[in-house]
């Protein structure tokens, strides 16, 4: 588990937020502009459409696409390092949530201890995302989680959460 500064990673995430948005919203004006100006109908009928409707939203798909290229492009940069790495932990806590009935079942049930060390590593680092995003309003379900695992591993052996694999949750 990385540590990460909340103020800095919430500073960059912020900035990388503001910076898309821009960017999206420059490059979709410029590209409307343009097509509308190469393809686009001129002639304006006062109370009637120009019928450049098709032709902005052509600007816009084209400014998306091409701001999300960029993004993905520039994202591992080392600037990005932080969130980039809690936008991974993210996924990986949506590929572990899909299982966490089958991993509690096999870790209490059947003292599995992959499975409660894929337990301990999904909370553990779900709090810490929890921590940075100032999510406080279910993170006492996470620290719960935590006191059973830790009650498991005083009757068992203490686990190491980084120990953790994605390739352990094809198991379950």
């Amino acid at each position: 588990m990385r540590q990460i500064n909340k103020e800095e990673y919430r500073k960059k995430g912020n900035m990388v937020i503001v910076a898309f948005l821009l960017a999206f919203a420059c490059s979709a004006i410029a590209f409307s502009t343009l097509l509308i100006a190469l393809f686009g109908n001129t002639d304006i009928v006062e109370g009637e459409s120009t019928g450049n409707f098709v032709w902005n939203l052509v600007g816009v798909v084209i400014a998306l696409v091409s701001t999300l290229s960029i993004l993905n492009q520039i994202k591992t940069h080392r600037y990005f390092d932080e969130l980039l790495y809690v936008w991974k932990l993210k996924q990986t806590h949506l590929k572990i949530y899909r299982k966490v009935n089958i991993l509690k079942h096999a870790a209490h049930n059947e003292h599995n201890e992959r499975a409660m060390t894929i337990l301990k590593f999904y909370y553990q680092t779900q709090q810490q995302v929890f921590e940075l995003d100032n999510n406080t309003l279910t993170i006492k379900s996470v620290l719960n989680e935590l006191e059973r695992i830790r009650q498991w591993e005083q009757n068992h052996r203490v686990l190491n959460a980084s120990d953790f694999q994605d390739a352990w949750l094809n198991d379950f």
